[in-house]
């Protein structure tokens, strides 16, 4: 019984960050019980007319709403014009894990025992986010997850089941549980970060879940991007700290994925905060900023529906003067760019040759997609031209 509870308390939350402004309290009734969550909405909202993002913002195992506040999103909220708001799980029912305090059903398990195992946070969580935007103008394809420990671990089950809302997740020390069956329908955006010395969520060996390259994989094959990531050793601005962190991006995904990466050599189990060589606050919003719900760009209604792809290559990603494509051997089919207005930059018959070039240099700068029909269907990259 102890080692049991010793190892549930592992998914427990620290959080470092700064102090929080004046979120507003709330509670909302879902399926007989009342959720209580803060709610952030900057003033720059109200001078505003335009839709503005959700950022979904969760704690980890025995934490609330109000620790979780304090981690800094609404500061760069007030400058970069986004609504917060940080839900708060409730108990579990039965006396060993309730002890604990507040627990997502997230999917982290260990011997069998899942906090909250039948409690519908998943759909909770959905349905909060439709309840602020029956209230306020928010962008729907700019709907966004974040978390700590147990809380990352969350962020990664809306990725799982509901990659049709989700545009991006980023989860610090919280992977993918053990008692989940993560099948996302679609690419989703993913962010991670993980401390090597997390002695709660182990980097390697975790017991309530994946560990953590395991789930930077498991994204980037769901993604589809690039296998082999481009590496990024970062300043050590502050060597008191004890830290080095290295980025890890993964991209060229289908529809434009990416998957990230930050290790973070020395850490334990902490949320870094701006004294740090990275602010993992700053860097999530960053993150968020760039990314949008993927879609399969608009095409032809009768062409095939998109397969995810036979395996294929479309760089340098973002490009200004010549874009290469490596196909397939044999490749057959057609070959198109095009705008997101859907015109035609490009367009050629394939008849078996792997490699292609395409001179992009009169092209003006924006967002374009390259669209492969073959005999499975369509398949689609989105570039950036510079």
């Amino acid at each position: 019984m102890k080692k049991i509870l010793t190892m549930m308390v592992v998914l427990c939350c620290t959080v470092l960050g700064a102090m929080a402004q004046n979120p507003s309290s709330n509670t909302f009734a879902f399926e007989g019980k009342t959720r209580q969550y803060l709610l952030y909405v900057p003033s720059i909202y109200q001078q505003s007319n335009e839709a503005v993002p959700l950022v979904v913002v969760l704690h980890g195992l025995g934490d609330n709403m109000n620790n979780m506040s304090q981690v800094g999103f609404h500061q760069i909220a007030d400058t970069a014009n986004f609504i917060v708001v940080t839900p708060q799980a409730l108990p579990d029912p039965s006396p060993l894990i309730g002890m604990l305090g507040n627990a997502w059903n997230s999917g982290a398990a260990m011997f069998g025992i899942t906090p909250n195992a039948t409690l519908n946070d998943s759909g909770f969580l959905i349905a909060l986010v439709d309840s602020i935007a029956a209230h306020y103008d928010i962008d729907p394809n700019r709907i966004y997850f974040t978390g700590f420990s147990m809380g990352g671990y969350m962020s990664n089950r809306m990725a799982c089941e509901h990659s049709d809302r989700v545009a991006a997740i980023a989860s610090v020390a919280g992977t993918i549980g053990t008692s989940l069956t993560c099948t996302p329908e679609r690419p989703v955006h993913t962010l991670h970060f993980h401390g090597t010395a997390d002695g709660t969520v182990a980097y390697s060996g975790n017991q309530s879940g994946m560990d953590a390259e395991e789930l930077v994989q498991f994204w980037r094959d769901n993604n589809h991007c690039d296998t082999a990531a481009i590496h990024t050793a970062l300043p050590n601005t502050n060597p008191s700290d004890g830290y080095t962190i290295d980025r890890y991006e993964y991209n060229n995904g289908i529809w434009g994925a990416q998957t990230k990466f930050y290790k973070t050599t020395g850490a334990d189990h902490t949320w870094l905060g701006p004294n740090n060589d990275v602010y993992y606050t700053a860097e999530i919003w960053k993150f968020f900023s760039t990314h949008s719900l993927l879609q399969e760009p608009l095409g032809n209604p009768s062409t095939p529906t998109l397969h995810l792809p036979i395996a294929w290559r479309v760089y340098p990603n973002p490009a200004n003067n010549t874009l290469y494509i490596e196909l397939p051997e044999g490749a057959t089919g057609t070959l198109r760019l095009m705008d997101m207005q859907t015109r035609q930059h490009y367009r050629t018959d394939l008849q078996g040759s792997s490699y292609h070039s395409i001179d992009i240099s009169q092209l003006p700068a924006g967002i374009y997609v390259v669209q492969w029909q073959h005999d499975k269907g369509i398949s689609c990259q989105t570039i950036s031209v510079q």
